[in-house]
């Protein structure tokens, strides 16, 4: 831990933020050394020796080594795959820069990803730093059915409201007009839920189904890749080590501070 204090910048570890603390004001508030042109950047002072020992640059067995992944693989000791930290530090950049960028829209929505039990905190507190949301527990179609599949929170079936909304528009079914509401009223009981603009994959091999379904969606995805991950999934891939918790941590923590920045810079405009 003390190498590691030593060598990550203290800007690239993500800070939990209070859940009430959700406004631009807020962020503002919780970075005083962000300012609105954010020239020390986390990820503009990152160089490859922080990376390495965050243990980026291990990856798993040359077996399981995808095909899609060997560009960005240096090579191999003890049957391990080295992954070159140069293309890593590059696509991290890149992926930060993306995050800024669409953290800086208005009304923007970041949803982080991460379902491993070992990251769970990591992935909450990357999210609560930068105001964005986070799910530790991936369902099947939580974006492309997601008023099906979130029916029992908010207490919403679609087919019961279509079924009722056929009766008080088109007539009555089985001699019972419904509840006596018209069908515009019924069908704007809806619950609105938001697709996100950006999807931060942080163990992208157990949530293959959320790469699926933002794909199908054409929401953009920032993704760790190890070696045993298609690169060729997601649109935005980093190729760094998705067992380690402090590679893990490092590469959260820059992509929510890359996020903060942009959402201080877009209240700030």
């Amino acid at each position: 831990m003390n190498r590691l204090a030593r060598l990550i910048p203290p800007q690239c570890i993500p800070s939990p933020l209070p859940a009430a603390a959700a406004s631009p004001s807020a962020l503002q508030g919780h970075a005083p050394g962000l300012s609105h042109d954010a020239s020390l950047s986390g990820a503009r002072i990152l160089t490859v020796r922080a990376l390495m020992a965050a243990n980026a640059h291990l990856g798993h067995s040359v077996a399981d080594m995808h095909p899609n992944m060997l560009s960005f693989v240096h090579g191999s000791r003890a049957g391990i795959c080295i992954l070159n930290l140069d293309h890593t530090l590059s696509q991290l950049r890149r992926a930060c820069n993306l995050a800024r960028d669409v953290a800086r829209e208005p009304r923007s929505r970041i949803l982080f990803v991460g379902t491993r039990r070992a990251i769970h905190r990591i992935t909450v507190d990357a999210a609560m730093s930068c105001a964005a949301g986070f799910t530790t527990k991936w369902i099947g179609g939580t974006l492309t059915n997601r008023e099906r599949v979130l029916r029992r929170s908010v207490r919403f079936d679609p087919d019961t409201v279509s079924q009722k909304a056929f009766a008080n528009i088109g007539g009555s079914v089985d001699g019972d007009g419904g509840d006596g509401a018209s069908g515009g009223e019924i069908l704007s009981r809806q619950p609105i839920v938001p697709v996100p603009d950006l999807v931060v994959v942080l163990d992208m091999k157990n949530n293959m189904h959320a790469v699926r379904e933002s794909n199908q969606l054409n929401i953009p995805i920032i993704a760790i890749t190890d070696s045993d991950c298609d690169p060729a999934l997601v649109q935005y891939p980093i190729a760094a080590n998705d067992d380690s918790l402090s590679s893990v941590r490092l590469i959260a923590g820059l992509l929510a501070r890359s996020i903060r920045e942009g959402r201080l810079r877009a209240a700030n405009a």
